[in-house]
């Protein structure tokens, strides 16, 4: 009793009963049970039987072999390179092995290998010992053959010409599709000024593969550059320019050079007070304003006037009581004017003479026209005053002005000087006048300083603040500022300035002026338009075919794209073509709105293959036998993505002589590039060599075993064709028989039977049998010499044969 197992082994306990007979003294007695419980490589057992009569018999002996228990099998990675928690970096094979200490191991399954990366591939196994008890183990496979993806990007403020200005934060992103997670370069920061500061990072995904990001270089310049304006001109006095003044804005920066200044602005016009600004921006697009400046400019000399202010004129120009004369003066830019103090005349004279000068605040002076005064007592009374005109604001008049003169006496008519009209604008004209008695005495009226300005000031509105961008548009806050001037009743007082923080595609400003006589003027309507924010801009790929796990197999081309809701339109770079081959190029792009600023795409990352996988037939022979099976391989390539899937062979069935193709098809890379390749051999017959009675071990002249024959007779020359495994086979066409060259001589005796046969003739072989056979005639050829004899066969192979005649 037992469980047979195999080959002869047993896989339970065993127990072994002996019987046993005797024809003549019955009952026979035998050995009794024997057990085998233990497990044993090999346990002889015997036994016996005894009859009546007392002889004993004995049992052939038996050899247990007893094994209870199944191997140990254990899987385990025999080749691969390991990497981090448990991931292989490289193509893994699988080994299954077994440990029986009884019966030993007689079968476990193949290596098995994994080349695709996985996130967990479970193999299983088993082993067979001799007995045919069977185990098992199972193992899973982590598989990452490809370093992550790894990127650099940089945050912060963006200025001009690729600079930064505030602190830059650089980023290292990665991913990878098979081992998660990445860990990757911690964040780096630039916060000091620098003209180009490399950064560097990598990442490393779970399976402990590396790669390195490209490296970016930031440009980081966070303070504007100095600005200066300096004027240039004549000074006069008390800070005014007496000649035209140019103003230059000058500067410079320590990091992001060149600076770039406003242009020089020149002042030829008088004025009271004309602000200059001007500002200088570093390359990085910083911009600092120039302290102002504020310029007085009089390049005139101011009016001068010498009058009688006080004094009676009487007839012929006389005067009759005492007389002042006062020398005025005026200049419509600089203001005050000091002229020369009030001189008197206080006793009679045929004729005095004065003299009076103006200086005006900027230093320049005028000489009055001389006065002559003739003095003489008792004037007449005489008085002037404003008879039409209107009036405006601070004593100025705004239209024209008639001053009329009037006077009395109590004794006689009084005739006064005509009326006086006053049309032009002036800052301050003397009017005079008097009155004349019939007795001739004259009183001068007390003289009126008329003020007149008929004209409107200018006004206007002009942007003071905020950083200019494309086509008219703002970047920055605007400040909106309303200026203007009178050359009369100047200064002028305009409306306050006014701001502009939020974004508008047209803000309309308004303003006025209003100069000391009271006069308005509005300035011309300002459209502000006001753009701060950079347009959005986006990469996509808008043309390319598109492979396997993320690759592309074409050319591509990408396009940016890019909107504004304020300052459209918004143009982007031009559409972008990637035609090499690439595991991964990097892709940027940037729009530019119309006011001028710009923004930023995501970067895109690229990978091309246009090219198949490169497919190698090796193990192929160029000619085999008719019906053996050729045995090549296929080895697969790939310079850019990696394989895939292997070629595998397409071998043909070699049933009949001629050329067969094999082709490696089926392979493919891992953009999805299909490759093939393709072959040409030869499939022939087996050819053993020419039969007896030659001798087919020599081809070469003066061979030890070649064939003697008597000239003149007639040579048999057979063979046979095969198919690989021997069997004789019959060829399509007729064998051909190759004729006879001739060769070197030869002093060899004949060592082959002389032959009476009837000559083929003709040029192809005949079947004879299961051979070919040509009967060679000799008559006729020269002996003593070696010729080469032959066949050529359909399959397109010649053999040949050296024999000699004698």
């Amino acid at each position: 009793a037992g469980t047979e197992g195999d080959n002869g082994w047993y896989t339970s306990s065993v127990t072994l009963s002996t019987s046993g007979s005797d024809s003549i003294s019955e009952p026979v007695v035998c050995t009794g049970e024997q057990h085998q419980t233990a497990e044993t490589k090999g346990q002889p057992f015997a036994a016996t039987c005894t009859n009546q009569a007392g002889i004993v018999g004995h049992a052939a002996g038996v050899t247990i072999k007893l094994d209870k228990t199944a191997p140990t099998t254990t899987l385990a990675v025999s080749a691969g390179t390991a990497g981090s928690h448990g991931w292989y970096t490289s193509n893994v094979t699988v080994h299954t092995g077994g440990v029986d200490a009884i019966s030993g191991i007689a079968d476990c399954t193949a290596d098995q290998d994994q080349a695709d990366e996985t996130a967990g591939q479970l193999f299983t196994g088993t082993c067979t010992n001799e007995a045919g008890w069977t185990s098992g183990d199972e193992l899973t496979v982590k598989l990452d053959k490809t370093a992550p993806r790894a990127a650099l990007t940089t945050s912060g403020d963006a200025g001009a010409n690729g600079w930064f200005i505030d602190n830059v934060t650089v980023n290292t992103n990665g991913s990878d599709g098979i081992s998660d997670p990445v860990s990757c370069t911690g964040v780096q920061t630039q916060t000091s000024e620098t003209t180009g500061q490399a950064f560097n990072g990598s990442c490393t995904n779970d399976a402990g593969l590396t790669k390195g990001a490209t490296p970016v270089t930031v440009k980081l310049d966070k303070t504007a550059p100095s600005a200066t304006l300096t004027p240039s001109g004549t000074q006069g006095d008390n800070g005014w320019y007496i000649n035209d003044v140019t103003v230059t804005a000058s500067g410079s920066d320590d990091i992001s050079s060149p600076v770039k200044c406003d242009q020089p602005k020149t002042l030829a016009n008088d004025t009271e007070a004309t602000v200059v600004t001007g500002s200088c921006t570093n390359e990085a697009g910083l911009t600092k304003a120039a302290g102002s400046l504020t310029i007085k400019l009089d390049k005139s000399n101011p009016s001068a006037n010498l009058s009688v202010s006080a004094g009676t004129l009487g007839a012929d120009d006389w005067y009759i009581n005492d007389v002042t004369v006062s020398t005025s003066g005026a200049d419509n830019v600089s203001d005050p004017t000091v002229c020369s103090a009030d001189q008197f005349q206080t006793t009679d004279t045929t004729g005095q003479a004065f003299q009076g000068t103006c200086t005006n605040n900027a230093g320049r002076s005028q000489e009055a026209t001389p006065l002559t005064v003739k003095r003489d007592a008792s004037p007449p009374t005489a008085a002037l005053a404003v008879i039409t005109g209107e009036l405006g604001a601070n004593g100025w008049y705004t239209s024209n002005v008639v001053v009329g003169a009037s006077g009395n006496d109590d004794q006689s008519v009084v005739s006064c000087t005509a009326d006086v009209h006053l049309t032009a604008d002036t800052k301050g004209t003397i009017v005079t006048g008097s009155c004349t008695n019939e007795a001739g005495l004259k009183t001068e009226a007390a003289p009126l300083n008329i003020k007149i300005d008929k004209t409107r000031p200018s006004a206007q509105l002009n942007v003071t603040a905020g950083t200019s961008g494309s086509a008219g548009w703002y970047t920055s806050d605007v400040t909106v500022s309303t200026s203007g001037a009178d050359s009369i009743s100047g200064p002028v007082t305009c409306t306050a300035t006014q701001s502009l923080a939020t974004e508008s595609t047209g803000t309309t400003f308004n303003g006025f002026c209003t100069n000391g006589a009271g006069l308005a003027t509005d300035a011309s309507a300002l459209v502000v338009k006001l753009d701060k924010t950079a347009p959005s801009a986006a990469l996509a790929v808008t043309g390319g075919t598109t492979g396997a796990n993320g690759w592309y197999i074409s050319n591509v081309t990408v396009s940016t794209s890019g909107a504004d809701t304020i300052s459209s339109p918004v143009e982007c770079v031009a559409a972008q073509t990637f035609s090499g081959d690439s595991a991964g190029t990097g892709v940027n792009g940037s729009c530019t709105n119309e006011a001028g600023l710009v923004g930023h795409a995501d970067p895109l990352t690229l990978k091309i293959d246009k090219t198949a996988p490169v497919v190698t037939i090796v193990n192929l022979a160029a000619s085999y036998q008719i019906g053996s099976v050729p045995s090549p391989t296929c080895t697969t390539t790939d310079a850019t993505s990696d394989v895939a899937t292997q070629a595998t062979p397409t071998i043909p069935i070699l049933s009949g002589v001629g050329d067969y193709t094999v082709t490696c098809g089926g392979a493919s890379d891992r953009a999805g590039n299909v490759g093939s390749a393709t072959a040409t051999l030869r499939s022939i017959y087996r050819y053993d060599g020419f039969l007896q009675p030659i001798n087919d071990t020599a081809h070469q002249v003066g061979d030890t075993n070649t064939s003697i024959f008597k000239a003149g007779s007639t040579v048999p020359v057979k063979f046979q064709l095969k198919r690989s495994d021997g069997t004789i086979i019959t060829p399509t066409s007729a064998p051909v028989w190759v004729t006879p060259l001739k060769g070197s001589a030869t002093t060899a005796s004949v060592d082959e039977a002389i032959y009476s046969l009837n000559a083929t003739g003709g040029g192809f072989y005949r079947a004879d049998g299961q051979q070919w056979i040509y009967n060679w005639s000799t008559k006729g050829l020269a002996s003593g010499y070696y010729y080469r004899i032959g066949v050529k066969l359909d399959d397109g192979e010649t053999h040949y044969v050296i024999i000699g005649l004698r």
